[in-house]
């Protein structure tokens, strides 16, 4: 259920980056949803995987906490989250749901009750034993939360089976609820955390356990000797650093100062592409669905609030040259929360640039109001960022809008966001392998305050029905009917400003392994990185 701030891509470079062979890597091409290809360079690995060694990992930005029931977890804090909690179920090769800390997951007739059998012989780190107990009291804090309830809004309540299986009880038919087990909600934490409530100092089954945290400083995990996964992990510690400008990432990861960076920026992405074909470093793409970035508007709150405004601004948005300036690729270009490619995707009716028209409806607000529409535009403080936003704010002047820029770190980013304290916010969002999901952020119900998932605000009950459709049929053909309405409808509403699909990228140092494939439980081989949360459990360290 992670929150995902868009970290807008920026100018292409040329590259620097540390020592290394050209002749040390091989290459091939992998295919996203998007129907962009990219090429991942990888050294070849021979050899069984080695015990030892730590590595630094670089994130652009941090949580406000570590417990999965209250934190805001961006993209970049699910990769730290999943190091020390196992998910209920994570994405196989086809981005099917398969059982991960769950052994199995079944469901009644008619999809209101679904079973979860979790592994036996798991223990937390802090000795306790994963039981039906332990996850039922991590799914009833996940409904009884503010912040996370919404997610589990059909859920009516949980009951103990027997030792190992929970069954959660739905008010509706929800036909691919493992598919939320798979984010933030279906990470289970220790009992002792949750009774405790404590957001500091996390405990789950992971591969790693907690060591310590410095807020914005460093985030550090070492190896649990006891992981159920007999042999992982394959290191004794990672340490994830937040660096939250793009450029001086990048420069740590030639420099040697990190192992490790993820990366949705275009600017930088090049300069990996460059290094990455000197030989330098190492480099894989996210698969599967992809985030979008946008700008989200708050249509709670004026004036925003008015459909001719946001109208105006979706008019006076020229992507193309915002495309070209920044060095984005203009086929990833959205119209809408699908990318090309996708089986959800269809043509949304989006409106394009027209300024002409973006003037007329500002001078019919101006008319009515008595001053041309007024707002700040919230942004993280790094450099590419803010090209964007500049580049925004400037379009946005032209149409004779007065936009003020305002400049903060990402976690409060995500928490103006849910607490509606805010009236336009730079982005990314909507990377959910099925689209459900998703439906978390559009449904109209959780725009109740004092923390609404759908942070936009929009309610449409075309929309709502849509997304009961797609959560309650377990008819693909009827599931994809119903996003697509979503996304028509959100063509015609306007709480976003859609600019891209993004694509994630994975730098790492010539000397890291297993940061490209990762297997389930079960055995199957499937992407380590999905959305740009990366899976750490199988990563090691070549001599």
């Amino acid at each position: 259920m992670a929150v995902a701030v868009a970290m807008a891509v920026a100018l292409a470079a040329t590259a620097c980056g540390s020592s290394g062979s050209p002749n040390a890597t091989s290459q091939r091409t992998t295919k996203k949803s998007s129907a962009t290809a990219h090429t991942d360079v990888i050294v070849p690995t021979s050899g069984s995987p080695k015990a030892g060694g730590s590595v630094v990992y670089a994130i652009e930005g941090e949580s406000d906490g570590w417990n999965p029931t209250s934190a805001r977890w961006s993209v970049p804090a699910l990769t730290e989250a999943n190091t020390v909690f196992d998910p209920l179920a994570a994405w196989g090769p086809n981005y099917d749901t398969e059982p991960y800390l769950a052994e199995s997951m079944t469901h009644n007739a008619d999809y209101t009750v679904w079973y979860i059998k979790v592994r036996s012989g798991v223990t937390f780190h802090d000795g306790e034993k994963l039981n039906a107990a332990a996850v039922k009291q991590d799914l009833d804090a996940v409904k009884a939360s503010v912040l996370t309830g919404s997610a589990f809004e059909p859920v009516t309540s949980t009951s103990i089976v027997d030792d190992l299986t929970v069954a959660v009880h739905m008010s509706i038919p929800w036909s691919v609820f493992p598919a939320t087990l798979t984010s933030q909600v279906g990470l289970i934490a220790a009992p002792k955390q949750l009774t405790s409530k404590d957001t500091q100092h996390p405990i789950g089954t992971g591969p790693f356990i907690f060591s310590s945290w410095v807020q914005n400083a460093s985030f550090v995990v070492k190896k649990n000797p006891d992981y159920w996964r007999k042999g992982l992990p394959y290191l004794d510690q990672v340490t994830f650093k937040p660096i939250p400008e793009a450029h001086t990432m990048y420069d740590a990861l030639a420099t040697g100062d990190i192992d490790m960076m993820v990366t949705s920026s275009n600017q930088i992405q090049a300069k990996l592409v460059t290094a990455a074909a000197a030989g330098q470093i190492q480099l894989v793409y996210s698969r599967g669905e992809t985030d979008e970035a946008s700008v989200m508007l708050n249509t709670a709150a004026a004036p925003m609030n008015e459909l001719s405004v946001r109208q105006a601004l979706v008019a006076a948005t020229d992507t193309k040259s915002w495309a070209k300036a920044v060095g984005v690729d203009p086929s990833t270009i959205a119209d809408g929360p699908f990318a090309p490619g996708s089986k959800w995707y269809i043509t949304t009716g989006y409106p394009g640039y027209d300024l002409a028209k973006a003037k007329q409806l500002v001078q019919q607000y101006t008319a009515e109001h008595g001053s041309p529409p007024s707002f700040t535009l919230q942004c993280t403080p790094d450099s590419v960022v803010l090209q964007t936003c500049q580049i925004l704010q400037s379009q946005w002047g032209q149409a004779g809008m007065k936009v003020r820029i305002v400049t903060t770190e990402e976690s409060t980013l995500i928490s103006n966001a849910i607490g509606g304290s805010y009236q336009a916010s730079i982005w990314r969002q909507f990377g959910g392998q099925d689209p459900d999901g998703d439906s978390v952020w559009w449904n109209g119900a959780n725009t109740k305050p004092p923390l609404a998932l759908n942070m936009a605000r929009n309610v449409d009950p075309k929309i709502d029905a849509a997304l009961y459709v797609g959560r309650t049929s377990h008819l693909e053909n009827q599931r994809q009917l119903a996003y697509i309405t979503v996304a028509r409808q959100l063509a015609k509403d306007l709480p976003y400003v859609w600019l891209n699909h993004t694509v994630w990228a994975l730098g790492a140092r010539n000397s890291v392994r297993g940061f490209d494939q990762t297997t389930l439980p079960n055995g199957e081989k499937t992407d380590a990185m999905t959305s740009g949360v990366e899976r750490l459990g199988q990563i090691w360290l070549a001599s």
